[in-house]
């Protein structure tokens, strides 16, 4: 079930170069920057490698000549004889329309699968043979010609049951790759003996009951080829703190158009970064600054990324995964602060701005929270303002009335102003650059109270925290025991908080995922409640999840609800 947040939930590749950077003194807005060269034409390799795979084949639709035969129903007197007494033979028969082009040597077996009802006189077992037939097969059940041979497998049967029955017949699929004109069939045969109300049915393609259709599986190893594109990695070396990665296509004659690919947080005096997106350029200039490294905004690229559970492991409502392709813009590097809040909402009272909570906090370098989705937009207005900035939510649909009090769903110009980010901003954000991983960072799949503030406990075999419950460090001065925002290492695109301190609200309406690929969603247009992302101090590890989604009316203003803030980029 989703967990909703309500008012009864109010609880607590090849190195192409990588030169070392240059220091400059000079009065320049760049304190420390690196140049280098990246020759980004791809080069492509290629080779050939042999994977395993399961090609997995239904009957034919018109094999059959009923919904199922059952040696005993007489209106189906057709694919059975009496051998004498009370035995009886049954035959029928199915033909697979097997994908062309498997060679025989490489098809590593081969299973055939019935869903069977048997019903007997006497809890006896009988013998169900499988016969081998290529050449000639019936659809009528009445005659299947002479096989290609007369051995067959058993499988013993008995008393009254649903099950599903397999007989192994690598040698027949490997023996048809080798005849590709040929039919491959399969001609049963049943030998039940017993008296009352006896029936043996094999199910076909054509029943009710189309979970249970007669199934081939052959595992065969494929000949792949794989091309390998070389991209530029580009080394930083340097003081560890924020740096901005930018490349432009040459020098020229006039000014540089230097384009941001990345915030990158550095820990340690040296990282590298692929530039994926060079394939296909001639060559590139690239330089890392740290022109502005207090800045509260971070550019998040333009690019596609895989949304939702890679993992499987949540809720159903984080599948399916889907593209999303999701254009350039500036998040918070942190959740907005109590004090930033305070600033704000101060100078909001004077120019019409009115507030249904008034927001809480434990301090003023932690996260401002107890603050509703409506109050969270009506904010972003007022600092929009605040700063001489055009608003980005209003009330009527040509956009002349800024949003300001009371409770509705404005309308948005999403160019303009700070905003609440999408749901896939959000995600795409959290992600840090890097794709189909469970947490903000990438270099392990695990949690620790070193890495974000959360609830911890053993629940969840990626929690492994040495230390359980709430923080050690900020659990401290009663609740809400939130941290000071940008207390734990930053992700890939230099965002802190992704995991864990308090949830965030985000724009979209809360509805299910799409499996087609989209460009720049917003959610459903109507709903009931909005998307909260990130995890918060007392959640488990697995809300703490990039993929995880929260649901809260937008009316709620709990100890765990925040939010961060979006600009268009160049603003």
């Amino acid at each position: 079930m989703k967990r909703t947040i309500d008012e009864s939930s109010n609880q607590h590749g090849a190195s192409i170069l990588s030169p070392q950077p240059k220091r400059h003194n000079q009065a320049t807005r760049w304190r420390r920057w690196l140049i280098c060269w990246g020759l980004a034409a791809a080069c492509l390799a290629s080779a050939t490698t042999m994977r395993s795979e399961v090609t997995t084949v239904y009957a034919d639709q018109d094999a059959f000549a009923a919904t199922y035969l059952t040696y005993q129903d007489p209106e189906l007197d057709v694919g059975y004889r009496n051998l004498g007494g009370t035995i009886y033979e049954f035959r029928t028969a199915t033909r697979f329309p097997l994908p062309a082009a498997l060679v025989p040597e490489l098809i590593q077996s081969a299973t055939l699968k019935l869903y069977y009802f048997a019903a007997w006189g006497s809890s006896a077992s009988r013998s169900v043979r499988a016969h081998r037939v290529l050449q000639s097969w019936s659809e009528t059940g009445v005659f299947f010609g002479a096989p290609v041979d007369s051995s067959f497998t058993e499988a013993t049967v008995g008393g009254t049951n649903f099950r599903w029955i397999s007989w192994d017949v690598t040698a027949a699929a490997r023996l048809w790759a080798a005849n590709p004109s040929s039919n491959f069939g399969i001609m049963l045969l049943a030998d039940p003996v017993g008296s009352g109300d006896n029936a043996f049915r094999f199910y076909s393609r054509e029943s009710a009951n189309t979970s249970y259709l007669p199934v081939l599986e052959i595992t065969h190893q494929n000949p792949t080829m794989l091309s390998v594109t070389m991209v530029p990695n580009i080394t930083i070396n340097g003081d560890p703190g924020n740096y901005t990665l930018q490349y432009a296509s040459g020098l020229g004659g006039g000014q540089i158009n230097w384009v941001t690919l990345a915030n990158i947080s550095m820990t340690g005096t040296t990282t590298n970064w692929l530039d994926y997106s060079s394939v296909g350029q001639s060559q590139r200039l690239y330089r890392a600054t740290t022109s502005n490294p207090n800045s509260e905004m971070a550019l998040i690229p333009a690019g596609s990324f895989s949304m939702g559970d890679t993992f499987s492991e949540g809720d159903h409502d984080e599948l399916p995964l889907h593209t999303v392709y999701v254009s350039a813009f500036s998040l918070g590097r942190t959740e907005v602060t109590a004090a930033l809040w305070d600033e704000v909402k101060g100078w909001s009272g004077g120019n019409g701005y009115g507030f249904d909570l008034t927001g809480l906090r434990k301090a003023a370098n932690h996260p401002v929270y107890a603050v509703s989705w409506y109050d969270a937009v009506k904010w972003c207005n007022a600092r929009s303002e605040k700063e001489g900035r055009t608003p980005a939510y209003y009330t009527d649909a040509a956009l002349t009335q800024v949003y300001k009090t009371g409770q509705m769903t404005p309308y948005v110009k999403w160019n303009a102003g700070y905003r609440l980010p999408t749901e896939a901003e959000w995600e795409k954000a959290a992600r840090g650059g890097a794709s189909g991983h469970r947490f903000p960072w990438s270099n392990v799949e695990t949690i620790t109270h070193s890495q974000a503030n959360y609830w911890s406990d053993s629940s969840s075999a990626y929690d492994v925290s040495p230390t359980r419950g709430y923080h050690p460090v900020f659990d401290v001065g009663g609740e809400p025991y939130t941290s000071p925002v940008g207390s734990f290492a930053a992700n890939g695109y230099g965002l802190y908080d992704m995991a864990g301190n308090v949830g965030e609200w985000c724009w979209d309406w809360y509805g299910a995922y799409s499996s087609d690929s989209q460009t720049d969603p917003r959610g459903p247009t109507t709903g009931s409640n909005r998307v909260i992302r990130g995890g918060y101090w007392f959640g488990y590890a697995g809300f703490c999840r990039v993929a995880d989604r929260l649901t809260g009316y937008p009316t709620s203003g709990f100890n765990f609800l925040g939010f961060r803030v979006v600009l268009p980029p160049g603003q």
